[in-house]
């Protein structure tokens, strides 16, 4: 209610067909209601702003940065490995020629 009474935005009646009326009144001592809609933008951006900031935490943010940048790293080194799209597609090499190359013999067994 602090809100209300530093933005006094225009009022209007709670819906008491709403589930959320008896609690509202109870809570609140009132049956008028407020739409964050008709506060300006910059307010209701500076008022965002303002609750977040109180809740961030910059070491989290700056642990999971480290891991992302990480990760990130990570994927380049693979990504520039012979067959790394094949092993993240799951794709089964099935190119017989690298396969056994001391085996001299044609496809009918002979030499």
């Amino acid at each position: 209610m602090d809100q209300i009474r530093t933005y006094n935005p225009p009022p209007f009646e709670a819906k008491m067909t709403s589930a959320r009326y008896a609690g509202y009144v109870e809570e609140h001592e009132t049956d008028e209601a407020w739409e964050l809609d008709a506060l300006e933008p910059r307010v209701l951006r500076d008022m965002i702003r303002e609750e977040v900031n109180a809740r961030f935490d910059r070491r989290i943010k700056e642990r999971n940065d480290k891991v992302v940048k990480e990760a990130r790293a990570d994927m380049r080194r693979r990504m520039i490995e012979p067959g790394w799209i094949a092993g993240a597609l799951g794709v089964v090499d099935t190119d017989d020629d690298d396969a056994d190359s001391d085996d001299d013999t044609d496809d009918d067994g002979e030499e």
